[in-house]
């Protein structure tokens, strides 16, 4: 018998006889019975497994073969259910405690970055396959999805690295130039750099929401000259103009648009100093901006030269460079994502390209795919499977093909 359904009967039998007890507090009565209607929810929430978009082609039949995740599809935890409560519970995901070394990277402008190498207990060697990770919206390589991928990756034995934005993860902002979803310009003289220091490693790229974004569309961008052998997107935003008029005319979008607002203002106000020597961007006016969509119209747009909001969310769309994909790459999406909408997602686009691959689940939130049955203990993720194994398969046609 399923584990699931044993836990659950448990869970239900023994909260209606404590709820029977009419000595209990009316409080702790109505949170019994809320669990059990949690309970209840979960069981009969639809589980399908994954759809996957992608041309038919031998090479693709042999990914999906060789990613069970694939096949077998993703079951949230069991009071994960929704999208919202995924996202909610990212923020209790266990953070493993990783050491990194730390490389400065110098751009043309007077700009800066950094590289944050994690480091290892096992040998590498200049053939060692190497993941260079682009974190999301205000990110670095201090977040959980970050370091528990990288913890994946080395029980696989390959060397991680993190490509922290501008400004992101204590980088100093040197000028107020800092990143967006369509500047691919420090992504492409950062792949350079890797590429020139690791010429015989192969290096493989993972993205997050809004690195995923930069990530794919520097890969169109790129065309045959990407270095990269493959790539993975988790949460994709894929249409950045659809994805915001989503969360502009949506209740629930309303509600995303300002959390994610008051991370971009706080990123603003860390580095108020440099901004305030621009004039382009007013950063008074810029600390007040309630949405993403107002500070984009306030900041990104005019820091990085667009005539209007719409000109740049246009332009940053991954989804129309897919045409130019010249690597496998392959993109996970959840359909219950509250930030990267379902209706954005490139769904057509794999048919006209092989190098392309779709796949999304019915549950799993943006960038979260927790699952497990210890909620104090939320470690695994879906994604964190898909890519490790999507990786893996890449490594080992690689491999054949050069021996």
């Amino acid at each position: 018998m399923d584990e699931r359904i044993v836990v659950a009967g448990i869970l239900i039998s023994s909260s209606l006889l404590i709820v029977e007890h009419e000595y209990l507090p009316s409080s702790l009565n109505f949170a019994l019975v809320f669990l059990i209607v949690l309970i209840v929810m979960f069981f009969r929430t639809k589980h399908h497994p994954p759809k996957i978009y992608c041309k038919k082609t031998d090479f693709n039949n042999y990914i999906i073969q060789s990613c069970p995740s694939l096949q077998h599809g993703f079951r949230p935890s069991w009071l994960l259910f929704s999208g919202h409560l995924q996202c909610f519970a990212t923020g209790l995901r266990i953070n493993p405690n990783l050491l990194f070394r730390r490389e400065e990277i110098d751009f043309p402008d007077g700009g800066c970055a950094s590289l944050d190498w994690a480091e290892n207990n096992f040998q590498v060697n200049e053939k060692t396959p190497t993941i260079v990770i682009l974190h999301g919206l205000v990110g670095g390589s201090s977040e959980s999805y970050v370091r528990n991928f990288i913890v994946e990756c080395q029980k696989k034995q390959w060397r991680t690295v993190v490509f922290n934005f501008r400004g992101a993860a204590g980088n100093l902002l040197k000028t107020p130039i800092g990143y967006c979803g369509a500047f691919t310009g420090d992504l492409r003289i950062v792949a350079k750099h890797i590429k020139e220091t690791l010429p015989k490693a192969p290096l493989l790229a993972v993205g997050y929401s809004l690195g995923s974004n930069v990530l794919a569309k520097y890969i169109g961008e790129e065309r045959e000259n990407v270095p990269f052998i493959a790539a993975v997107t988790l949460s994709n935003p894929w249409d950045l103009l659809g994805g915001s008029n989503k969360l502009e005319n949506t209740f629930i979008g309303k509600i995303y648009t300002r959390i994610l607002a008051q991370g971009l203002r706080r990123f603003a106000l860390r580095h108020y100093d440099v901004f305030k020597k621009s004039d382009k961007a007013n950063i008074d006016e810029v600390l007040k901006a309630n949405t993403v969509k107002e500070f984009d119209d306030l900041a990104t747009k005019r820091l990085f030269g667009y005539l209007t909001v719409e000109d740049y969310y246009m332009d940053a769309s991954s989804k129309r460079y897919l045409s130019g994909v010249r690597i496998p790459l392959l993109g996970l999406n959840s359909l219950d994502d509250p930030v990267s909408a379902k209706e954005c997602l490139p769904y057509e686009e794999p048919q006209g390209n092989s190098n392309v691959m779709l796949v999304t689940t019915d549950q799993g939130g943006h960038v979260a795919w927790l699952h497990g049955w210890n909620l104090l203990r939320l470690q695994k993720s879906y994604m964190d499977s898909v890519t490790t194994e999507f990786i893996s398969a890449i490594l080992n046609k690689t491999v054949k093909l050069n021996n």
